[in-house]
């Protein structure tokens, strides 16, 4: 058995501390550990029981275990409500596609026999979009400070004004 996981099944632990699960906390240390394994091999008996070094049988115990059951539910509920599609991600997934719209990589092309070939091809529209979309989209205005006589204004009053960012002295009349 994994010792890591059994004396410690901490990622699990937290999150589940985190969020108020109820079944969680009854769980024994080896019922947590094959929680954790389970949910980590994507709900596989085989690949959970092979990660803890224990027997499929072992493991159908464990999920035959009500509060086993119940807290792999509960953890499973909470992974659903999670938001995997915010922002952050779609522009990691724009940032991965970025090579291949400037051709720094190969994409798949279709000859026009109809073979598939992988060639760099730079697709300008789509790296546009993509910089349109990753870029910071702050804009910096300027404001133009008209002064009747700067002269009346005095080189700490027009280094504040400079310093501030306030503007730029455009005109002097």
């Amino acid at each position: 058995m994994d010792s890591t996981l059994t004396e410690n099944p901490q990622p699990l632990a937290k999150t589940a501390e985190d969020q108020q699960l109820t079944f969680w906390p009854t769980l024994a240390v080896a019922e947590k550990a094959f929680v954790a394994a389970y949910i980590k091999n994507s709900y596989s008996l085989r690949d959970a029981c092979g990660e803890l070094g224990i027997t499929a049988a072992a493991g159908k115990k464990h999920l035959q275990k009500n509060d086993v059951s119940k807290a792999i539910a509960e953890v499973q509920h909470d992974l659903d409500n999670i938001d995997y599609l915010n922002e952050r991600w779609v522009k990691a997934q724009l940032m991965r596609l970025y090579p291949m719209a400037i051709g720094d990589e190969p994409v798949p092309i279709v000859t026009n026999t109809g073979e598939e070939i992988m060639a760099c091809k730079f697709y300008p529209e789509v790296a546009m979009k993509v910089i349109e979309y990753i870029a910071p989209k702050t804009q910096r205005s300027v404001v133009d400070i008209s002064v009747t006589n700067i002269t009346k204004l005095s080189d700490e009053q027009l280094e504040a004004i400079a310093a501030k960012g306030m503007g730029r002295v455009v005109s002097e009349q």
